[in-house]
């Protein structure tokens, strides 16, 4: 009875290696596919990411690009309003000049106009960079995807709606731990 019990313990174990060994290659397969699974979803969430921005720098850069063309026709407007100033003071002053006016008087009244002009030139000019400042896009900062407080990906994920492979989207809570469980 001793040589069947060694026989059947001996088969037993090698039926135990046979299970244990496609219990370790399913195990590896398994954690393979979860490991691909995961690279491809941070994959679609850096992806969406990207696309977010992208769409978003799009939006700006057109409101930006009308802001800059309102703001050309706003200085073209003001060059043409300093043309027509100038040309009604020498106007004005040809006809007082014309009707013996004084050149005295009117040299003060230039001067008292220049520092008018140079006042309201002053003020354009703040108002413009005020508006330039205002329409400066903002810096960008980047999500880190690290550990220590950071936005994890499957966080990132739920942000941008990612969703798995079935359609199902997959909240943070319910992905699966990356190491074995013992």
């Amino acid at each position: 009875m001793n040589r069947m019990e060694a026989y059947v313990n001996k088969e037993n174990a090698l039926k135990l290696a046979e299970s244990n060994l496609r219990i370790d290659s399913e195990f590896v397969r398994c954690k393979r596919m979860l490991t691909e699974a995961r690279g491809l979803r941070d994959s679609e969430v850096a992806q969406a990411a990207q696309k977010a921005r992208r769409e978003a720098s799009e939006v700006f850069l057109a409101k930006f690009k009308v802001a800059e063309e309102k703001m050309a026709l706003l200085e073209d407007a003001n060059d043409q309003f300093m043309y027509l100033s100038q040309a009604r003071a020498n106007a004005q002053l040809i006809k007082v000049l014309e009707e013996g006016g004084s050149l005295e008087a009117e040299k003060a009244q230039v001067e008292e106009w220049l520092s008018d002009f140079a006042n309201a030139e002053a003020k354009l000019v703040q108002v413009t960079s005020e508006l330039k400042e205002v329409l400066k896009a903002p810096i960008s900062e980047p999500t880190p995807l690290s550990p220590g407080g950071h936005k994890s990906v499957e966080a990132l994920a739920d942000e941008m709606g990612v969703t798995d492979k079935s359609g199902l989207h997959l909240p943070a809570a319910d992905v699966l731990p990356s190491e074995p469980q013992e």
